[in-house]
């Protein structure tokens, strides 16, 4: 049970489920913890908080009954079900991967995207797809991510590729992955939720290639043909011998440009008519294009990405599926480039504390300084939080000009040292 109290009225070991404030009102990029001294209680008054929503089953001591005082107050309060807005999460990933995951990462990610190319080349002249191989490298990612959750956004905020739908597949799998780990999916279901993310895009073989590697805008005449590819995917995978890719695999490809309010194609299906896996691709989907850095322009940042979300989770995507996706990968995931607003420039390099609460210390290595000047060695920091309010901007590696081995030679040597 959930009750509203005004904040005067908030105890230590009382555990707060909601705020009256949004996300980007308040220096609290979570709102659900348990309070755990005064101090906490005094951060929430200096953010204008007026009425949090307490747990009564978490809290550690008993509410008051004061539904009458606060009856008014109560009413601007939504429950975070009904709107992912009013709530927003940390990531599961605490710190920095190890050296030697990096490189075994980076390594099946581009023996997969191999396959993956010999796969779509199959594709394109009639051929059928061998299974197994997708299989065995799918299975490797599940090992390497389960093991270490910061894989999934730490290499996709540094790399870059003119080549969008391989890439895309991949970085689509990785999320689909992470997000169905999290969600507790059972191994064998992991491996088909794998694959229906790797061969979304399928149906772009069909496409001609011009209109496929079009660098400029597409025509009205592009774009009719770019909206065929859900149904060429379908009828790509869904004679295909094996159970998961003519069924799960097919349905995704056809479905994962619809919309809840029937804006999508090919059928213009609203969210509840969609296979549940489908629901949250969508979001992934969405999350990597709008995030992927190509060779022609860079991404939008995670903050900015999930901040489009939302307001597409309103009448186009499943809200559900954004919640899910922020409490995996939050708004600045471990590996993120920011300007500070006193002008340093640092690296997110995790967060210590897992229970995610608003005092959760976070890892910082500063690489250029107050004056503007990159230092020798990167500075590790630690701090009590990351708010919105202390962050001037989110920056790209290729904005600083730094390429992904260069963040990997400034960071290592310091993170060994710790």
């Amino acid at each position: 049970m959930k009750k509203s109290i005004p904040i005067d009225s908030l105890k230590v070991g009382m555990f707060v489920c909601d705020l009256d404030r949004k996300w980007w009102q308040t220096d609290f990029l979570v709102h659900q913890f348990l309070i755990k001294s005064q101090g906490d209680i005094e951060k929430l008054k200096g953010a204008g908080v007026q009425v949090v929503v307490v747990d009564l089953a978490r809290s550690e001591v008993s509410v008051p009954d004061l539904h009458a005082e606060i009856h008014e107050k109560e009413n601007v309060l939504k429950k975070m079900d009904e709107d992912p807005k009013s709530s927003f999460f940390l990531p599961e990933s605490h710190s920095l991967p190890s050296i030697q995951d990096l490189k075994s990462f980076k390594d099946l990610k581009e023996r997969t995207e191999n396959l993956l190319q010999d796969g779509f080349k199959n594709a394109r002249f009639g051929k059928e797809i061998p299974v197994a191989p997708f299989r065995e490298k799918i299975e490797n990612m599940i090992d390497l991510i389960s093991n270490n959750p910061s894989l999934i956004t730490f290499l996709m905020e540094m790399e870059e590729s003119d080549d969008e739908t391989y890439r895309h597949s991949i970085n689509t799998m990785i999320l689909a992955l992470g997000l169905a780990i999290r969600k507790g999916i059972q191994t064998c279901d992991l491996k088909a939720w794998g694959l229906a993310a790797l061969f979304h895009d399928i149906g772009k073989t069909g496409i001609p290639l011009p209109i496929l590697k079009k660098t400029g805008p597409l025509n009205q005449s592009d774009w009719k043909i770019i909206r065929e590819h859900p149904e060429i995917g379908y009828r790509i995978l869904k004679n295909h011998p094996d159970k998961d890719v003519s069924g799960l695999c097919a349905t995704v490809a056809y479905e994962h440009h619809e919309r809840k309010n029937g804006s999508g194609y090919p059928r213009g299906m609203s969210l509840d008519k969609l296979n549940p896996v489908t629901r949250s691709l969508i979001a992934l989907d969405m999350y990597e294009a709008l995030t992927a850095n190509r060779i022609y322009r860079i991404g939008y940042s995670p903050a900015k990405t999930l901040e489009i979300l939302l307001k597409s989770a309103e009448d186009k995507i499943d809200p559900s599926a954004v919640s899910d996706l922020i409490k995996m990968v939050g708004v600045y995931p471990t590996g993120s480039l920011i300007e500070t607003i006193r002008g340093e420039i640092v690296l997110v390099g995790g967060y210590t504390d897992p229970t995610r609460t608003i005092s959760e210390e976070v890892v910082l290595y500063v690489l250029k300084d107050l004056n503007g000047e990159w230092l020798l060695r990167p500075v590790r920091r630690v701090k009590s939080s990351l708010g919105p309010k202390e962050v001037k901007r989110t920056l790209h590696p290729r904005e600083m000009g730094l390429s992904e081995k260069d963040i990997v030679r400034l960071i290592y040597p310091v993170s060994r040292e710790r």
